[in-house]
Parts: C-alpha cells; sequence; structure tokens
C-alpha cells in the first residue's frame, strides 16, 4: 500500500500558518503533497519555493518531477538544468534530465546524463537501465546489454535488468538467450504481465503453441 503523506501535510501546513512562509517547511510540504499525488498543490508550493529562494536547487529539482509527473518534458528539463547549476553533482537531477530527454527523442544528450548520474551514484542501477534503453532506442543493441548487465550486478534480484536484456537480445535475434533472461525475471516477478508476454512471443517463435497461449492467458489476468 501507498504511504499516506496526510497526515505530514498537516503538520507541515500547521507549521507554515503559525511562523509564516518557509522555504525548508514549503519544500517539504510540497514533496509530501508530490508523493500523496497532489500535484497541483505540491506546484503551487515549489513555485513559491523559488520565488522565496530561487537559489535553491532542492526546489527546482522537485518541480521537475511534478513537470515530469505532468509529461511537460520540456519544462522539467529546464527546472532539473537549474538545479545542476545551482548544484553540479545533484546526481538525481541528471538522471531524471535524462528520462526527460530520452523522452523527447534526444538520445545522445540522454546518455551524457545518465553517464553523470552514474558517475556520481555507481550503485544506481536505475541509471544504468535508463542508459541501455536509450542506447536500445538508437539501435546498438550490443552496448545497451552492458548496461543491462551492470544493473543486474548493482541488483541481481530486480528483474528490470533481465527483462531489458532480454528485449535487447530479441533485437539481436538470439531467443534463447532471451529466454533465459525473461526465465530468470520470472522468478523474481511471477505477476509481471509482460514478462509472461513475452516468454508468450518467444514460444511462439519456438513453435510452442500451447505454452504460448498459456502465457498470454496468464498476462490477460495479470493485466
Amino acid at each position: 500500500a501507498l504511504e499516506d503523506y496526510g497526515p505530514a501535510i498537516v503538520d507541515f501546513t500547521s507549521a507554515l500558518e503559525t511562523g509564516g512562509p518557509d522555504v525548508a517547511l514549503l519544500i517539504a510540504r510540497g514533496s509530501a503533497r508530490f508523493y500523496n499525488d497532489e500535484n497541483s498543490a505540491a506546484l503551487a508550493d515549489f513555485d513559491l519555493a523559488i520565488a522565496l529562494d530561487p537559489e535553491n536547487p532542492e526546489a527546482f529539482y522537485y518541480r521537475g518531477l511534478v513537470h515530469t509527473e505532468y509529461d511537460d518534458n520540456h519544462k522539467a528539463v529546464v527546472d532539473f538544468a537549474q538545479a545542476i547549476a545551482l548544484d553540479a553533482d545533484y546526481a538525481d537531477a541528471f538522471y531524471y534530465r535524462a528520462r526527460n530527454l530520452a523522452a523527447m527523442g534526444r538520445f545522445e544528450e540522454a546518455i551524457n546524463d545518465f553517464t553523470k548520474a552514474i558517475e556520481l551514484n555507481p550503485f544506481d542501477g536505475w541509471a544504468f537501465v535508463g542508459r541501455g534503453e536509450a542506447f536500445m532506442d538508437l539501435g546498438r543493441h550490443e552496448r545497451a546489454i552492458l548496461d543491462f548487465e551492470q544493473m543486474i550486478v548493482v541488483d541481481p534480484q530486480e528483474p528490470t535488468g533481465y527483462a531489458r536484456r532480454a528485449d535487447a537480445q530479441m533485437e539481436l535475434q538470439r531467443p534463447e538467450e532471451a529466454l533465459r533472461d525473461i526465465e530468470t525475471a520470472l522468478q523474481f516477478d511471477p505477476e509481471a504481465a509482460d514478462l509472461h508476454v513475452q516468454r508468450g512471443i518467444l514460444m511462439l517463435e519456438k513453435g510452442h503453441y500451447a505454452e504460448a497461449d498459456a502465457n498470454f492467458d496468464k498476462a490477460l489476468k495479470l493485466d
């Protein structure tokens, strides 16, 4: 179950009403509102925090997250860029700017930002996944596999690394390798509908029609 940030929001609001505008409290309440799916209210908090302290990188970072949630990639990139300008070692800002750049089709720039995020935090497996996906979008599947393997090294029980490597193996016409990765991913997440779809496709290609149908049926029940 998702955490309920309502009590924290109430407390932050009470503190703001008592003490007046405070940048740290506005960012705290805004982030609680964001994680509570109150994006419009969160945006208002971050706007006010930035108006009070335009040199605060955290305010720009969190406002960028709200824009990301709204799929407003351009505004998100601008905010993350400002956060980075104020804090050149802000690994998460590089990561999310990369995500938004990739969503805009600016894959080379995204790769550069994912690389910077990895340099700042080499244990962030998701930055390796993001960079690998950007390489996939550029058709560089062998290079993508190296990044997906790094995710597996960082978090060997996370199915995403295996699933994304399977995608790359399928693009490279290596169905047996892809199937092994899907089987491993399913061990860690047997309820993932997309993994059953992938396995079904591979079973079809092998001519195992009954097994393929079983996987597609399972995916439909889980979706």
